[in-house]
């Protein structure tokens, strides 16, 4: 039997957490290879894989990553006060503290959080959204769909993380797995009922998600990326598939239809699984497209909607419009809708909430500065670089002008396609000026872009005789780009972390060299 105690405080409007929990109720949890040094009635008040974090009273997970092996910390965190150790090695000689082994540490982690945190995606309605792009856009709609059904929703991405009313900057996609425990039991003790999270390759890759429960999950579509991680495209494509298995029994698989990668997916378990996008097979069909500069319209045929047994709606279409730009946030919405539907939100809330959404940070946003317009998106893969251009091909832009920021720290595969789409679709649109910045002075050392990386995105552009102006600092290379500009000129801030600071330097320089007076 379970002996937990659960103090829940709110201290500056943030809930702090306090658990205690029975060591044996966590071994429980465990498919371990061996015990050493057990002692009964033992109870830990805490769990940590970082041992500068580790406090009196906590079991020390040790986990070996990717640049640290938790192991060679284990003794820093007896000295703090772990009471167990949990590894995947045998015991140092001398070691009296009681001593877990496992096989996988990792995924020993995800387990014992869920454990010590009480299961709390259980009590929760929890869609988990994977793919290379949408997954910000997706699960940010499905939680606007929420607040319009004045439902208590929460959000985990990587732009925020939403807990009802109260919202944080994320550090990451996809939290550790105890952070991510934490944050679950955190909402559902706020009374949060529905909620949406990003799910990365990484995510699934490391175990951080195993053990939580997904009401339903969403694959949006697969392009190269992360191939500094992943050994190739389909090693990555499997790696997302993964979310499936997460999926609890009667619950919704959610996948894009025309993607080839996810077109080939097989029901597991007992969950359904159902297809959205333009092929006329889909569940969720997608058709009567419509786009412009004050977004999309569309219709999505409901062919299976009636067949579903607890789904209220009874519509054979649903008539949408998003106040977003480009084709592919026409699928984002769509899947977004579809998914709510699967979850029993009413089609008057979905219609809603799409058409009040005002996007995501740096997704596709279109800013205009009197005749100057600046398009804004983190464009950081071959998949989400076409979708910025097939919408500037539909859309009446003319006269672009790139700045991109060279993605950091994610290896030479992805910058050098990122390098040849940027460079075909320059030829193609005809951009009359093209920079590239390494953003030297605004990004962390996780997003430093190494000089093997800067010479691959180049070997990418000249590959397709393709030479862009590339300076060191992003302020150098908004600077060229504002030179250069003229009324009508669309400038495009392209590029991951690199760009997040571009708008703002182009506003201050705007302001400063006053260019507006001679745009306007």
């Amino acid at each position: 039997m379970i002996k937990q105690i659960m103090l829940i405080l709110k201290f500056k409007e943030v809930f702090i957490i306090s658990s205690v929990i029975s060591l044996k109720d966590l071994l429980n949890t465990l498919d371990y290879r061996h015990l050493y040094n057990w002692i009964d009635n033992t109870y830990v008040n805490g769990i940590s894989f970082d041992s500068r974090k580790v406090k009196p009273g906590h079991i020390f997970v040790a986990v070996k990553g990717q640049l640290h092996d938790g192991h060679n910390f284990i003794q820093d965190a007896l000295d703090k006060g772990a009471l167990a150790v949990l590894a995947e090695k045998e015991p140092t000689a001398g070691c009296s503290v009681t001593w877990i082994q496992v096989p996988d540490s990792r995924l020993a982690l995800a387990q014992v959080s869920t454990c010590f945190f009480q299961h709390p995606s259980r009590e929760l309605l929890l869609t988990g959204v994977t793919g290379t792009c949408g997954k910000t856009t997706i699960s940010s709609l499905l939680n606007h769909i929420y607040y319009t059904a004045d439902l208590n929703s929460g959000l985990i991405g990587t732009v925020q993380i939403q807990n009802g009313s109260q919202s944080w900057a994320a550090n990451m996609t996809t939290p550790d797995a105890l952070e991510l425990q934490k944050m679950l039991r955190l909402m559902v003790n706020s009374g949060v009922t529905h909620a949406a999270m990003e799910v990365s390759s990484h995510g699934l890759a490391q175990k951080r998600v195993n053990g939580t429960n997904f009401r339903g999950c969403i694959f949006t579509n697969i392009s190269p990326n992360h191939l500094d991680f992943h050994q190739d495209v389909e090693e990555y494509a499997q790696t997302k598939k993964r979310l499936a298995s997460l999926v609890e029994t009667g619950g919704f698989i959610l996948a894009n239809g025309d993607d080839p990668f996810f077109r080939t997916l097989k029901k597991p378990y007992e969950s359904t699984l159902f297809f959205f996008g333009e092929d006329p097979s889909c569940d969720f069909h997608i058709h009567s497209i419509s786009s412009g500069l004050q977004g999309s319209s569309f219709k999505v045929s409901l062919p299976i909607i009636k067949q579903l047994e607890n789904i209220t709606s009874q519509k054979d279409s649903l008539h949408l419009h998003i106040p977003l730009l480009g084709r592919h946030n026409v699928y984002n919405a769509a899947a977004a809708a579809a998914a709510a539907l699967l979850i029993n939100i009413q089609e008057e809330n979905i219609i809603k909430g799409l058409a009040s959404f005002r996007g995501v940070e740096r997704r596709m946003q279109l800013h205009r500065f009197h005749d100057l317009y600046i398009i804004d998106d983190t464009a950081m893969s071959p998949g989400s670089i076409d979708a910025v251009f097939n919408t500037l091909e539909e859309l009446p832009f003319s006269d672009l002008v790139i700045v991109n920021a060279i993605r950091g720290s994610r290896g030479t595969r992805v910058n050098e396609d990122n390098g040849r789409f940027l460079a075909r679709w320059s030829k193609n649109l005809k951009v009359r000026q093209f920079f590239s910045t390494s953003s030297i002075s605004h990004v962390d050392e996780r997003n430093k872009v190494l000089p093997e990386e800067e010479e691959a995105f180049f070997q990418g552009t000249h590959s397709l005789g393709v030479s862009p102006k590339h300076f060191g600092e992003l302020p150098e290379a908004i600077t060229q780009a504002l030179k250069v500009v003229k009324p009508g000129t669309t400038l495009l801030l392209l590029g991951a972390q690199g760009m997040n600071a571009g708008l703002a330097t182009v506003q201050e320089q705007l302001e400063k060299q006053q260019i507006l007076v001679a745009l306007s």
